[in-house]
């Protein structure tokens, strides 16, 4: 008779706690495409709050423009193309924006 699998519960995380290891996990990954079953597998989400929780941290983080859904469920973080410049001129009284 096959033994029954027992299943362990997963870590229980906070929203903030989860949000630092899924940045983290996009840090190191920077150049890479990365599917959501990969994220759930290589930050062991195994519970379904979990994977929940985690859809809504890579939701608020597309909304935010930190990340970008390259494919359905596949994410990229965003990386500036060019360095942005900018001028600000002090007068006396306040900083004004550059007049064109």
């Amino acid at each position: 008779m096959a033994k029954k699998k027992e299943k362990k519960a997963g870590k229980r995380m906070k929203k903030k706690e989860l949000s630092k290891a899924v940045l983290d996990f996009f840090h190191a990954k920077q150049d890479e495409v990365i599917s959501l079953k990969y994220i759930f597998s290589e930050l062991k989400l195994t519970t379904h709050p979990l994977k929940m929780l985690c859809m809504d941290i890579l939701s608020d983080l597309l909304a935010d423009d930190y990340i970008t859904e390259v494919d359905k469920n596949k994410y990229k973080l965003n990386t500036p193309s060019s360095p942005k410049e900018a001028e600000i001129r002090y007068s006396s009284q306040s900083v004004t924006p550059p007049m064109r």
